[in-house]
């Protein structure tokens, strides 16, 4: 962990080739940085330092823990997303990696829910259902916020899995949650919307860019 306080990065395998980009850029301005994997414990403790008055700045790149928590999976509990709201230290939100959760082989996802490997780690897709409830979740939780706060959609897909060809592409869930949160959003809340994927290293500038 870096020494000085530093800005902290959520990420997880689906949303790599954008925190990549993320930390490149941060570290051409010679910031320090912290890297968090959305496994459960890994958000946990980026909400525990944040707290702990550690963390200038966060972008939450990964929500997957969110999509977790909301089926009965792995998640970080229900104070993830909530730390930086208190400290009112400025955050950039994107809702990375939504559309799946990490499934576990030894008690199996309904056999009605999608379910797909990535470098070897089983994911089940969230549904437009769950989807609509977690841009309701992301939406107040960010509208709280005493600091300031961006959220940036990447349209064309939420992670390796999610877009045109992926094997969780779903037009109608993503359509879900982007439409809950802009029905839900505070109006001090700026919110942009980029016409890439989530990977795409023009959507990784426009989150540095935010």
């Amino acid at each position: 962990m870096p020494s000085e306080p530093f800005i902290a990065v959520s990420s997880c395998p689906l949303v790599g080739p954008c925190t990549d980009a993320v930390l490149l850029a941060l570290a051409d301005r010679g910031l320090a940085v912290r890297i968090y994997e959305t496994d459960g414990r890994g958000g946990r403790a980026m909400e525990a330092d944040i707290l702990a008055g550690r963390v200038t700045a966060v972008f939450d790149v990964s929500l997957m823990e969110l999509a977790a928590e909301l089926v009965g999976a792995d998640g970080a509990g229900p104070d993830r997303l909530t730390a930086a709201a208190l400290r009112g230290i400025p955050q950039v939100i994107v809702p990375g990696a939504l559309d799946g959760f990490l499934a576990s082989r030894e008690r199996q996802p309904p056999e009605d829910r999608r379910t797909t490997e990535h470098a070897g780690i089983l994911y089940a897709r969230t549904t437009p259902e769950e989807n609509d409830r977690l841009g309701r979740e992301i939406a107040h939780k960010a509208s709280a916020a005493c600091g300031p706060t961006v959220i940036v959609l990447p349209l064309r897909g939420l992670s390796a899995l999610d877009g045109p060809g992926a094997p969780f592409d779903c037009v109608e869930a993503r359509g879900a949650l982007f439409q809950s949160l802009r029905n839900w959003l505070a109006p001090q809340v700026r919110v942009i919307e980029v016409d890439a994927h989530v990977n795409d290293h023009a959507f990784a500038q426009s989150i540095v860019g935010a």
